[in-house]
C-alpha cells in the first residue's frame, strides 16, 4: 500500500525531484557559459582600447602634447601643434607653420569683413576662399598685382563701412557704381559725379513724368473718340446713313455735295452741279454725272437710271463705299406726290433739304 501512495502516474515523487533539480541545473549551466563568453570578449576589447591608449601615451611623450602650445618654450611655442598637424596632415613642419598662420590670419579677416547687410558663415567663407584661390592659382597676375587688389577691395570696402549709415546706399548698390565708375575710367571717360547723376535722374523723372500726361491725354482723346463714334453711329442710325458720304471736308466736320436738285411738277427733276470747284475734275470723271449734267432736266423714270448707276459706282469702285449728297428742293405741292418724289431720291442720295 505505501508504494502506491507515493508514487503518481506510476512515476514516484523522488524521480519527479531528481528530473526538476537536473533541469535546473542545466539552466544555471547556459546561463553561465553565455556569461563567461561575454566576458571573454568584452576582455578582448578592453585589451584593444587599453593598446590605443598606449598608442596615444606614446603619441604624447614623443610631441608633447597634441596641438597644445608650450608657454615656455621661448623660440616657438605653438611647436606642438605644428608637429600634430605635420603629421596629421602629412606635411612638412614649414608647411604645418603655414597652414596654423594662414588660418589665424583668414579667421581674423573674417570676423573684422562681416557685413551688416550681408552675413557669410564660415562655410560660405571657406568655399569662396578656396574659389579665389583657384583664380589665383590659375592667373597670371603676380604676386604685387594681387596684394594691390586686395589691398584696394580692403579699402573700398572700409570706405563703405565708415560712411553714414542713414546716407549710404546698400553694398550691392555701392558695388554697381564702383564698376560703372571703372568701365567709364578704363574707356578714358570722366565718371559721372552724383550732381551731375541727380541732374540727369531730375531729367530723366520729368521726362516720365512728361510721358505719363501723354499717355493720359492720349486716353482722354481715345475715350472722346470713342464717345464721337457712338455718337456719330447713331446719328447715322438716325438719318439713314447706311454709307459714309464720299465727299467731306479736310477737317471731316462737314459734307460736300455733288447737286443741287429740284422736285418739279409733274414728274420732273432738275439737276444742277453742286460741287465746289475743287471737286469739278472728279465729279465729270463719272458717267453717270455728266449725262445727268448734260440733260439737266429728266423724268423721274430717268433719275431713277441714273441714279442706281451713280450708286453702284460710288459702292463698287471707290475703296470704300459711300454715297453723295445732294441739296433738294421739294416744289409739288401735292403731298402724296411730293413724299413719292423724296422717297425716290433717298434711294440713291443723303439729301439736305432747302425750303
Amino acid at each position: 500500500m505505501s508504494s502506491k501512495r507515493d508514487s503518481v502516474f506510476q512515476v514516484s515523487l523522488t524521480e519527479i525531484a531528481f528530473t526538476i533539480i537536473l533541469l535546473l541545473v542545466m539552466l544555471f549551466g547556459a546561463r553561465l557559459t553565455s556569461s563567461i563568453r561575454t566576458e571573454h570578449e568584452q576582455a578582448a576589447q578592453l585589451a584593444e582600447k587599453t593598446r590605443e591608449v598606449e598608442i596615444l601615451k606614446e603619441q604624447l611623450q614623443q610631441f608633447g602634447g597634441i596641438c597644445k602650445p608650450d608657454p615656455e618654450d621661448p623660440v616657438e611655442p605653438m611647436m606642438p601643434c605644428i608637429k600634430c598637424v605635420s603629421v596629421l596632415g602629412k606635411m612638412t613642419k614649414e608647411e604645418a607653420a603655414d597652414s596654423l598662420n594662414l588660418g589665424q590670419e583668414l579667421m581674423r579677416l573674417w570676423k573684422a569683413l562681416q557685413h551688416p547687410d550681408r552675413k557669410l558663415t564660415v562655410d560660405d567663407y571657406k568655399q569662396l576662399l578656396l574659389a579665389n584661390g583657384r583664380d589665383y592659382a590659375s592667373s597670371p597676375l603676380t604676386r604685387e598685382e594681387i596684394e594691390r587688389r586686395t589691398d584696394l577691395g580692403i579699402a573700398l570696402d572700409e570706405i563703405w563701412r565708415n560712411a553714414d549709415p542713414e546716407l549710404r546706399p546698400t553694398y550691392d548698390e555701392y558695388e554697381d557704381l564702383l564698376k560703372q565708375i571703372a568701365e567709364r575710367l578704363v574707356k578714358g571717360e570722366r565718371p559721372i559725379w552724383a550732381e551731375e547723376l541727380n541732374e540727369e535722374q531730375k531729367k530723366l523723372q520729368e521726362a516720365l513724368a512728361a510721358i505719363d500726361k501723354l499717355q493720359a491725354e492720349a486716353e482722354q482723346h481715345r475715350a472722346d473718340l470713342q464717345a464721337c463714334e457712338k455718337t456719330t453711329e447713331f446719328f447715322r442710325r438716325r438719318a439713314g446713313m447706311d454709307l459714309p458720304p464720299c465727299w467731306v471736308t479736310d477737317d471731316g466736320k462737314s459734307v460736300q455735295y455733288l447737286f443741287n436738285v429740284r422736285l418739279m411738277e409733274p414728274d420732273r427733276v432738275e439737276i444742277v452741279p453742286g460741287w465746289i470747284p475743287e471737286r469739278e475734275a472728279e465729279a465729270m470723271s463719272m458717267a453717270p454725272v455728266r449725262s445727268m449734267v448734260e440733260k439737266q432736266f429728266m423724268t423721274m423714270s430717268e433719275f431713277r437710271t441714273f441714279g442706281r448707276e451713280l450708286l453702284k459706282l460710288s459702292v463698287d469702285s471707290k475703296g470704300e463705299a459711300c454715297r453723295h449728297f445732294v441739296r433738294m428742293k421739294n416744289e409739288i405741292e401735292d403731298r402724296a406726290p411730293a413724299d413719292r418724289a423724296r422717297l425716290t431720291l433717298e434711294q440713291y442720295f443723303y439729301k439736305y433739304e432747302l425750303n
